[in-house]
């Protein structure tokens, strides 16, 4: 059975009160049990508030907020100038396949009652800069074309293209190889038009260190690690 928990909330006059903003949950919460696919489960709910203390729970600082506490098994929000709050400090909770239930009773006032928000969405990774760890381009001018590294030059002219518009920056393809005649790779043609549009000496050839790598990686939007 889900553990409910009973919310009173005073608050004076309109818009003196409103649960806090961005991290405020209160009430009940469950969350799908995903260990058996194919199966509907079910959701077991864990209580965020005990009945007795503020434990995992911290006022919102807000201006002028007005005091927390418990009474009678009841989260008790007294009016503020602005905003009265609580804020969820305890464990991390489910950013997914949640639910939240709140029973919460307005004694003063009139107006705006109480509101409930999540966390934010955690940020996205940071994007890890690309790299080779050798030349890339014509094998007569020494270009040492490892897969590894045409590949990922491949992928970059390929970002390129398509973020520029500019079929001629395209290699047609990501396979790692280039032809050892340069007017037959398609990759080569690709190094040397990316050169030509970004006003650099057209060699055919990327360095890990060279101008041309650096440049290729902001207009594919990496930076340079």
């Amino acid at each position: 059975m889900p553990v409910e928990l009973v919310l009173m909330v005073n608050s004076k006059a309109a818009r003196l009160f409103a649960l806090s903003a961005w991290v405020v949950l209160l009430g009940t919460l469950n969350w799908a049990d995903e260990s058996q696919p194919g199966k509907e489960a079910e959701a077991a709910w864990q209580p965020l508030f005990d009945g007795k203390t503020l434990t995992n729970w911290q006022s919102t600082k807000f201006i002028g907020e007005g005091a927390v506490k418990v009474e009678n098994g009841q989260i008790v929000l007294e009016a503020g100038r602005n905003l009265t709050g609580i804020t969820w400090a305890g464990p991390e909770l489910p950013a997914t396949n949640y639910e939240i239930a709140l029973e919460a009773m307005r004694v003063e006032g009139h107006d705006f009652f109480a509101g409930v928000t999540p966390p934010p969405p955690p940020p996205p990774p940071p994007v890890t800069s690309s790299k080779i760890n050798g030349s890339v381009g014509q094998w007569e001018k020494g270009a040492v074309n490892t897969p590894a590294d045409v590949s990922t030059v491949q992928r970059l002219l390929q970002t390129t293209a398509q973020k520029l518009n500019d079929p001629s920056l395209d290699p047609k393809g990501i396979d790692g190889k280039i032809a050892h005649v340069a007017a037959n790779s398609r990759t080569v043609s690709a190094i040397q038009a990316f050169q030509t549009r970004s006003a650099l000496e057209v060699t055919g050839l990327i360095e890990p260190v060279g101008e041309t790598w650096t440049k290729l990686l902001a207009a594919a939007g990496e930076t340079t690690p």
